[in-house]
């Protein structure tokens, strides 16, 4: 999702133990990981959430998402109903 990039480019800075450089757009990350980089043998966490964890996560940010545009669209009528009172 736009905005989330840099929130990954940390996370791949700390497995892969590289440096992020530049990030590019929405989904370009350029890493310097050094003249005598070697790859670690497991990329991943060890505590990756399963299939099914990973998608109850993803809807719960996609709903906290959501509340979150109605809250901004409801203080903006509140403060539109505000003025109309005063």
């Amino acid at each position: 999702k736009p905005g989330q990039v840099q929130q990954y480019a940390e996370d791949l800075a700390k497995l892969s133990g590289g440096v992020p450089v530049n990030i590019i757009g929405d989904d370009t990350i350029i890493f310097y990981r050094g003249k005598g980089y070697v790859q670690p043998q497991v990329m991943s966490p060890i505590d990756t959430l399963s299939k099914k964890r990973a998608y109850e996560k993803s809807k719960y940010e996609q709903s906290l998402e959501s509340v979150r545009h109605f809250i901004a669209i409801a203080e903006k009528e509140l403060e539109l109903y505000y003025r109309h009172v005063a």
